[in-house]
C-alpha cells in the first residue's frame, strides 16, 4: 500500500503499510501504465487457471471436492479484490502525491485481511496436496 503519510500502524497486527514510493519522490505516469498492465495480465492469467483448477476438481466425485473448492473459491474473490485495490492506491499517489490520510485506515484493513486471507488458502490447499498425493 502507499499510504505515504499514514504512521499508524495497523490495529491487531501492528504493521504499517510498506511505503513503496518515498515522500517527495513520483513514478513517471508510463511506469505506473506498464505496472497496471502487467499487473492485469498476471491477475487474469492467475484467474483463468484458477477457473481450469476449479472446473477439473468440480467433476471429481471425492469427499475433499468441496473443501477444495471452497478454497479456490476464496483465493479467487480475496485476489479479485486485492489486485484492484493495490493499482487503484499506487496510481492515486502517482496522481495526488499524497494519499488523504482519511482513507488509508479501510485500505489497509482490506489488504491485510485479503492477504491474510489469500496466504491461509494457500497454506490449506498445499497441506491437502501434500496429504493427496500420499
Amino acid at each position: 500500500m502507499n499510504c505515504s503519510n499514514c504512521n499508524t500502524t495497523f490495529p491487531g497486527w501492528g504493521l504499517t503499510p510498506p511505503n513503496l514510493t518515498a515522500p517527495g519522490q513520483s513514478l513517471s505516469r508510463f511506469s505506473v501504465q506498464v505496472w497496471a498492465a502487467a499487473t492485469s495480465i498476471l491477475s487474469l492469467s492467475g484467474a483463468s487457471t484458477t477457473g481450469v483448477v476449479f472446473s477439473v476438481v468440480w467433476k471429481v466425485n471425492t469427499g475433499s471436492k468441496w473443501l477444495i473448492l471452497n478454497y479456490l473459491l476464496l483465493h479467487f474473490v480475496t485476489s479479485a479484490i486485492n489486485v484492484p485495490v493495490n493499482v487503484y492506491m499506487t496510481a492515486l499517489k502517482n496522481i495526488m502525491d499524497r494519499t488523504p490520510p482519511h482513507i488509508c485506515p479501510p485500505f489497509q484493513f482490506l489488504y491485510f485481511s485479503t492477504e491474510s486471507a489469500i496466504d491461509w488458502a494457500n497454506l490449506c490447499l498445499t497441506v491437502h496436496r501434500i496429504f493427496a498425493v500420499r
